[in-house]
């Protein structure tokens, strides 16, 4: 349900504004149109992972936010086993 802090983050991001709510931890561009486009685009590329995983076909790390993370969330796991 939308409420109305929701609604008005909203209708600042669909301005082009950042969010009042998000100024004090934002840290991307002044105007956040491209991050939300980059955040959309990410987002559906990772929804599609689980799709190429069970068909066994390649993933493209490029898809991950932080790639450099994630390497790093495995090289440190594999250290563990």
């Amino acid at each position: 349900m939308l409420t109305p802090v929701t609604e008005k983050v909203a209708l600042e991001l669909l301005k082009g504004e950042v969010p009042l709510a998000w100024s004090a931890i934002w840290e991307g561009p002044s105007n956040p149109n491209s991050w939300l486009r980059l955040v959309t685009k990410k987002a559906f590329q990772l929804r599609s992972w689980s799709q190429r995983v069970n068909q066994k076909q390649p993933l493209n790390l490029s898809d991950l936010f932080h790639p450099e993370t994630f390497l790093n969330a495995l090289r440190q796991k594999s250290a563990r086993l």
